[in-house]
């Protein structure tokens, strides 16, 4: 009877582990025994440069960005459950949907790849260039390999047009043991008897009030979501609100709708407004507003980039005001360190030349 509840269990147990198995949560089954889990990935956010030259002769660079088994932060702006996009000078285009998705598993030469998950563009992109000559939506494939490292982008090409293929190292994509449980043993208990005692009372106590105290409401900083990068040509901003960006001398500037404004004038000003998604800008001296987030660079004064008057040390940054005062508390805090050390060396300065003096 025993034998029989343990292979119940057991059986049970393997289905469950089987029905979790998706891309909800970026595990796969890869054979009866073994399984692909590439949940360390999901949630990141991926991108990478592409150069192309046109007819005639003119090279022009693609950033493709994208997460794994979820949406992505940047692309999902432009469509609710982007989970890829590719950006040029010409716009921003949806490349995969995280509800469009399939997957197939490559167990018969694994050498090449384990795994492939596709995507496929939703299709709900409003602007132009959104079909394809084709009269399809873009596409995009992954090919994941075991490797040796977590993540390693080692070919990426576009052929035939709109259909995008990325191959991909990493050692989550090598297959491993499906983890079963071992059932514990039931084992037969013999009651105890336990005799029953008679409680102590206790004298009752009269309670000491605590004063109320009242408390200080706290201010909740605003989570809107908004993706800002520096680069070597200007600034790019992304956001699900208004955008105002405001260049000091020679600027450029493209919205998500293929708008353009700028001025060629070493000494010129020019203001851009979007309604929202991104708008991108190239200059040296760039400024980009939201109700929130104030995003900046100038090459002349810092390099990298200024997010609401902090110099951050990073090119990007996409995230909630949470982030960005943990951010400040860390350059805060480096700062601080920096005076206490430059006091002591101050100090011991001093000692040593009164020393030499007495």
């Amino acid at each position: 009877m025993n034998k029989y509840i343990t292979l119940l269990f057991i059986l049970s147990t393997l289905s469950v582990v089987k029905s979790s198995l998706s891309l909800n949560t970026c595990t796969f089954q890869y054979d009866s025994t073994q399984m692909i889990d590439l949940s360390p990935l999901k949630g990141n956010n991926y991108s990478v440069d592409s150069f192309k030259t046109g007819p005639d002769s003119s090279s022009e660079t693609i950033t493709y960005s994208f997460s794994v088994c979820s949406e992505n932060l940047l692309c999902s702006t432009i469509v609710n459950g982007a989970q890829s996009c590719q950006r040029t000078a010409r716009g921003f285009y949806e490349t995969g949907n995280y509800n469009n998705s399939d997957y197939f598993i490559n167990t018969q030469n694994a050498t090449q790849y384990t795994i492939r998950i596709s995507y496929n563009a939703s299709g709900l992109q409003s602007g132009s260039n959104i079909l394809c000559p084709s009269g399809n939506y873009r596409r995009v494939d992954y090919y994941f390999g075991c490797g040796t490292k977590s993540f390693e982008i080692y070919n990426h090409f576009e052929d035939p047009m709109c259909i995008y293929s990325f191959y991909i190292s990493s050692k989550y994509a090598c297959p491993v043991p499906i983890a079963t449980p071992t059932p514990s043993p039931t084992q037969s208990q013999t009651p105890s008897y336990t005799p029953t005692q008679t409680p102590t009372q206790t004298p009752t106590q009269t309670p000491t009030q605590t004063p109320t105290q009242t408390s200080t409401p706290t201010t909740t900083p605003n989570n809107s979501p908004i993706y800002c990068e520096s680069n070597e040509n200007g600034l790019f901003v992304n956001s699900t609100e208004p955008i105002v960006c405001t260049g000091t001398g020679k600027t450029s500037c493209i919205t998500s709708e293929g708008s353009t404004c700028g001025t060629d004038q070493i000494n010129g000003n020019v203001k851009c407004t979007v309604p929202s998604t991104f708008i991108s800008c190239t200059g040296n001296h760039i400024v980009c507003k939201t109700s929130f987030f104030t995003c900046k660079i100038n090459t002349q004064l810092y390099s990298g980039l200024n997010v609401n008057d902090l110099v951050i040390n990073s090119n990007t940054f996409g995230g909630s005001s949470e982030e960005l005062l943990t951010k400040q508390e860390n350059v805060q805090n480096q700062n601080n360190s920096s005076s206490t050390l430059t006091f002591s060396s101050i100090f011991i300065l001093t000692i040593l030349i009164l020393s030499l003096i007495l």
